[in-house]
């Protein structure tokens, strides 16, 4: 009988790794310049399932992807205060970019509904139960925020639409 080689030494099925330490700076880099973890994936040509392995694998560059991705929230917040983005894409896009640590269901009550305030009372109050980590309630509020001002300003261009309707002003 053949003896089996130790772990080290038995060959590797699958094609190695391109991760690379340098990749810890060079996705923060990136995101400050405006791309997406798409465009950083396809930059460095691997699929996005390999930055969430490599997440996993590395703990350095997990927290290099955690700082490029609130980079990427905080300019996508920015474009949406300064009118930049357009509200309902920058709505859909902060759901993605400003996500739960964890994919779940939450249970808070009242978080759908109400005012601005009634909502992070919900939040706290789920924090205060276990519900939520101190991380994911962060991020909810912020999310919240920032939909609050998308609302307020579709509700404002509404209005300016129904004057402009009313007075009989033709947009170009």
């Amino acid at each position: 009988m053949t003896k089996r080689k130790p772990p080290e030494e038995r060959r590797r099925d699958g094609q190695p790794t391109k991760y690379r330490a340098v990749y810890c700076k060079e996705i923060v880099e990136l995101s400050d310049q405006g791309l997406n973890m798409y465009d950083i994936a396809a930059k460095w040509r691997v699929c996005i399932d390999s930055l969430h392995e490599w997440q996993v694998k590395h703990v350095e560059f997990s927290e290099a992807y955690r700082v490029a991705r609130t980079i990427q929230a905080a300019k996508l917040m920015q474009g949406l205060k300064n009118g930049d983005v357009n509200p309902k894409a920058g709505a859909l896009l902060m759901a993605h970019t400003v996500r739960m640590s964890e994919r779940r269901r939450l249970n808070l009550p009242g978080l759908g509904k109400g005012t601005l305030s009634q909502r992070g009372k919900a939040i706290l109050n789920g924090a205060a139960a276990g519900n939520v980590d101190v991380d994911e309630a962060q991020k909810l509020m912020t999310s919240i925020a920032v939909l609050a001002q998308v609302d307020e300003k579709t509700e404002q261009a509404l209005k300016i639409e129904a004057l402009e309707k009313e007075v009989g002003i033709k947009k170009n």
